[in-house]
């Protein structure tokens, strides 16, 4: 039986990184990053999310996710104290029709949908509601609620989103339903 010292011994050979090893991946890291943060690579962009959660707010939060094949939806009361007192989540497969054509009729079933789950909440939809949204293709964000639509994929063909605000596309389509 091999003695715990000897494991260890051998855990730390197995997982210990060297000087030149660190060095190297440091200089890796500072490349990639140089890559992503290049005008041409649209795979890092600045974020300006500049205050976090304390834990101590307090009301009612919408979140809307937008992928390439569901939209999630999610409302969640917050009571302080890192207290919640419930939460709503539904997803939506996207149908293939609101993936081509006008730009409207996707931001339209966004709202319908959304809609739908404020409805089951007993939330009125035509008071404020603090959101939070994820839109998982690129984005020139310039703003922590404004951002330009630098291209679609993941199946999305539309009409009337490339170059587009995403925030105005998506209160557009709250305003009309």
């Amino acid at each position: 039986m091999t003695s715990l010292p000897n494991s260890l011994t051998k855990l730390q050979e197995q997982t210990f990184l060297g000087h030149d090893a660190l060095v190297s991946i440091k200089s890796a890291l500072i490349s990639s990053f140089k890559s992503g943060l290049s005008e041409d690579a649209p795979t890092m962009i600045p974020s300006f999310v500049s205050i976090f959660p304390t834990g101590t707010e307090i009301g009612e939060y919408l979140a809307i996710d937008l992928g390439g094949t569901n939209l999630r939806v999610a409302v969640v009361r917050l009571l302080g104290n890192n207290r919640f007192d419930s939460e709503t989540k539904k997803s939506f497969s996207i149908p293939d029709e609101k993936k081509k054509g006008n730009g409207d009729g996707l931001f339209d079933w966004i709202a319908e949908m959304v809609k739908t789950v404020l409805d089951e909440k007993g939330i009125d939809y035509k008071k404020p509601v603090i959101v939070g949204a994820t839109f998982s293709f690129p984005v020139n964000q310039v703003a922590i609620n404004r951002g330009t639509v630098t291209t679609m994929g993941k199946g999305f063909d539309l009409d009337n989103v490339e170059g587009m605000d995403i925030v105005e596309l998506m209160e557009n389509g709250f305003k009309r339903k």
